[in-house]
């Protein structure tokens, strides 16, 4: 009787009635396969889960709105890459000379420091960070990783409570006064606290874009839609090279990419709709009609029928929900601190070999790697529906950790070779396969919490990379060949951790701490050797 009247609801405008529930039906066999039912409560769970899939999968799980949502989600993307590594560039060294004596790159000097007028003006050469103050650009990334681990969790949690498009709208505004604000400033200190409010929109935006993209793609394209979001990492490492060959003036690199990021990140939270998913499981019974019946209509479908559409009645559990709820038994400790290491490996790796293992041309380093991770991942497209994410996770950790013990062997026990190309090979190699990883992880990550905690739980996850971040900061303080060497034990670490992670492939989304509390105990299908 259910499945008769969710038939009745959504149909496309030309199809057969007899015929409109086929699609449906198997693209939703084809992800609840993989259901592990225990017990006849995990049963009811499960059915009850299916409901809002169902219902998705009906308005269209990969339609006119989610392709449009996406599409936008992916050029933000690009921008918070140029934004977070931005500091490559923007603290380019420039040539200086005593004012006293004339003495090029003199820093005893009784007089002031006079830069080059010849060469594109960068932050060193604006706020004179040369000689004593050459360490300030440490100082600008802390303050900037502080940002970003304030505003993934606060802001991930706002959301979470208020909705995510007030979330989304608030992170917009932040990126966009304070961004273009910040190379305007008259010293450091206020150009350091500019920019490191604008990293807390940004971790925010970006973090609060994917949930709800996830949320509001069918089952059957959550994974690929999360590949194609992904790349547009990758195509953000090709536009920060060619950024730094065309915008060689730093007010004018900051300022254009904080407007393009957000004018993108103001448009979208002010046009698109509330997350379905998030007033789904708030109760929010008129609003999320509306917002159905928009999807549905966006996507080609006829009008929505009010009185068949059913919410789960469980406003209460999700009430429930807290930041403790990611510790409430051994078990849902146990796979948090899982992930959140599998994050901290990732994040680590990616930031420490861009940081100090960009070897050669910084531009064209970037642009080939670049391509080589946006084509690496537009194959992973055709084979990743049929991949396991922790699999996935796993072999990517393995060959990452391969990578670089074989460029820390280089380096440690034959020294620097003269051919920098076999390094080159081998850094961006690692680079490359991090970069898919994290892809995945973050579908790994909102497919494990409840709706009530996704937004936290995401952004939590984002914050232990900002923590990953400040310590990558650090690692350049030393040799090539012992960072080298920690981001080999440490993506090791992480191919331990994988074998023992959740499979999340084939399971529909949790609703309430309930859910996630039995998802998180240990199955025959998680262990190590399965």
């Amino acid at each position: 009787s259910e499945s008769t009247a969710y038939n009745s609801v959504y149909m496309p405008c030309n199809a057969n009635t007899d015929n409109a529930m086929s699609p449906a039906a198997s693209a939703l066999e084809m992800e609840t396969s993989g259901l592990h039912v225990e017990d006849e409560t995990q049963k009811r769970t499960t059915r009850r889960q299916s409901s809002f899939d169902e219902q998705l999968t009906m308005v269209g799980q990969f339609g006119r709105y989610q392709k449009a949502y996406l599409l936008i989600c992916f050029s933000l993307l690009v921008f918070c890459l140029i934004h977070n590594v931005s500091s490559l560039f923007t603290f380019e060294e420039r040539t200086f000379y005593c004012s006293s004596t004339g003495n090029m790159s003199q820093c005893d000097c009784p007089g002031e420091y006079i830069f080059v007028e010849s060469e594109p003006l960068s932050a060193v050469s604006k706020y004179g960070l040369v000689c004593d103050k050459s360490n300030y650009v440490m100082y600008f990334r802390l303050g900037y990783a502080v940002g970003l681990f304030l505003g993934s969790s606060a802001l991930g949690r706002l959301a979470d409570l208020f909705g995510r498009k007030p979330g989304m709208l608030l992170s917009g505004l932040i990126v966009t006064v304070f961004g273009i604000a910040g190379p305007f400033m008259p010293n450091f200190e206020l150009y350091t606290l500019m920019r490191s409010v604008n990293a807390m929109g940004v971790a925010g935006f970006i973090n609060l874009a994917f949930v709800q993209l996830i949320e509001c793609i069918g089952p059957a394209y959550r994974m690929r839609c999360s590949i194609v979001y992904s790349m547009g990492w990758s195509f953000g490492v090709i536009i920060l090279g060619l950024f730094g060959y065309i915008f060689t003036n730093f007010i004018v690199f900051d300022a254009v990419s904080a407007s393009a990021f957000g004018a993108l990140a103001v448009i979208i939270a002010a046009l698109m709709t509330e997350s379905p998913y998030w007033q789904y499981n708030r109760d929010n019974s008129k609003e999320y009609k509306e917002t159905m019946d928009k999807i549905a209509k966006m996507n080609g479908l006829k009008e929505i029928d009010p009185t068949i559409l059913a919410l789960r009645e469980q406003k209460d559990e999700m009430e429930k929900c807290s930041v403790w709820s990611l510790f409430a038994t051994w078990w849902t400790s146990y796979v948090t601190c899982l992930i959140w290491y599998m994050w901290l490996a990732v994040s680590f790796t990616s930031y420490t070999l861009t940081f100090h293992a960009v070897l050669g041309d910084k531009c064209l380093n970037l642009v080939v790697s670049g391509l080589i991770e946006f084509t690496m991942e537009t194959l992973l497209l055709t084979v990743i529906h049929h991949i396991p994410r922790r699999v996935f996770c796993g072999c990517a950790s393995l060959l990452a950790t391969s990578s670089s013990a074989a460029a820390a062997f280089l380096l440690l026990y034959r020294g620097h070779p003269h051919d920098e190309t076999s390094m080159m090979v081998l850094t961006l190699a690692a680079r490359v396969v991090t970069s898919v990883n994290w892809g995945v992880l973050g579908l790994l990550t909102t497919e494990t919490y409840p709706t009530g905690l996704r937004g936290f739980a995401n952004g939590a996850a984002n914050s232990i990379c900002r923590v990953t971040l400040v310590a990558s900061i650090f690692a350049g303080a030393l040799s090539e060949g012992t960072i080298l060497l920690c981001v080999c034990i440490v993506m090791l670490l992480s191919t331990v951790a994988t074998a023992f992670a959740r499979e999340t492939r084939g399971k529909g989304l949790p609703n309430t701490v309930e859910d996630y509390k039995r998802f998180c105990r240990p199955r025959s299908s998680d262990s190590p050797s399965a």
